[in-house]
């Protein structure tokens, strides 16, 4: 099968490009398996570009490696699971990560997800499990010492044989207007200080990383702010460096608009943000962040 005439290589053949559609002789079984029901196909995917900078295999193929990927807070009482996988499609991601999953409707929510077969979730109490979906194979996982982060998982996504570590963080909330004036100022210190070692502990652990990282964050703090700086130090806010407008996804109680941005996705310095933006809500009080990555080049 020779591949389109648009492929930078044209007509030389590539080990797999979704760009092209093609595949070499050793990957037509995994051509199949995209083209034969696993879902939407790829987004363009070199996987010998991958093994050639990662893994020290020989590149045919001149595309870089992408992929697409959302962090969504779905609300802990939110079970209009028809307007989240309508969100999703819309958006058309490769993985997405999520917070406040309540654990009993996780059933449901990957049900109305079929396209996503590998799935992965770590409860912290009954309503603010994490978790995350994917048409990539998970090959492995951990959590995040707790404390300090009681709301993360890590995760290692089989990305065309070429390991890619994805981070799913819920970091310590603002809610502390919910509790009696008498326990504000206590209540705001404590959260603070706990993000604070949540930040610290996410940054220790994209460092001790060699492999390209994502973050995919309800970070309950604006870009404006010392966790965002220290965040920023070590990875890349992918709606910072490419999004247009506000990027606010946070509703505030009765407005009928989103006032803050408080959901991520950050990257390592060796992936570079080729769009982002905010999806659609889906019955949420928060907006997804969506955003695509490749591989960055030389």
């Amino acid at each position: 099968m020779m591949p389109s005439k648009n492929c930078p290589n044209y007509p030389v053949h590539c080990n797999i490009c979704a760009r092209c559609s093609i595949a070499a002789p050793g990957h037509l079984a995994a051509a199949a398996r995209v083209t034969a029901g696993a879902g939407p196909s790829y987004r363009p995917v070199c996987g010998a570009i991958w093994s050639t900078v990662f893994a020290g295999g020989h590149a045919r193929c001149s595309a870089p490696a992408s992929i697409k990927v959302m962090s969504f807070n779905l609300l802990w009482s939110n079970e209009n699971y028809a307007q989240i996988a309508q969100s999703i499609r819309a958006a058309d991601p490769d993985v997405v990560g999520f917070q406040e999953v309540r654990l009993p409707n996780v059933a449901a929510l990957t049900a109305a997800l079929p396209n996503y077969p590998y799935t992965l979730f770590h409860q912290s109490d009954n309503y603010h499990t994490v978790g995350l979906v994917s048409r990539l194979p998970i090959v492995a996982s951990e959590q995040f010492p707790d404390p300090p982060f009681e709301r993360g998982l890590q995760s290692v996504i089989d990305l065309e044989g070429i390991p890619l570590t994805v981070i799913v963080a819920h970091l310590a909330p603002n809610n502390m207007p919910l509790f009696p004036l008498g326990e504000f100022v206590g209540q705001t210190q404590e959260r603070y200080t706990r993000r604070a070692a949540e930040v610290e502990q996410l940054k220790q652990a994209v460092q001790s990383r060699d492999r390209p990282t994502i973050v995919l964050c309800d970070c309950n703090m604006t870009d404006t702010s010392q966790t965002h700086a220290q965040l920023r130090s070590v990875l890349t806010d992918s709606f910072q460096q490419v999004g247009w407008g506000w990027g606010h996804t946070l509703r505030v109680g009765a407005m009928p608009w989103p006032l803050q941005r408080v959901d991520y996705v950050w990257h390592t310095s060796d992936l570079q943000s080729v769009s982002a933006k905010v999806g659609d809500r889906g019955g949420s009080d928060h907006y997804p962040v969506v955003a695509t990555l490749r591989q960055q080049t030389p």
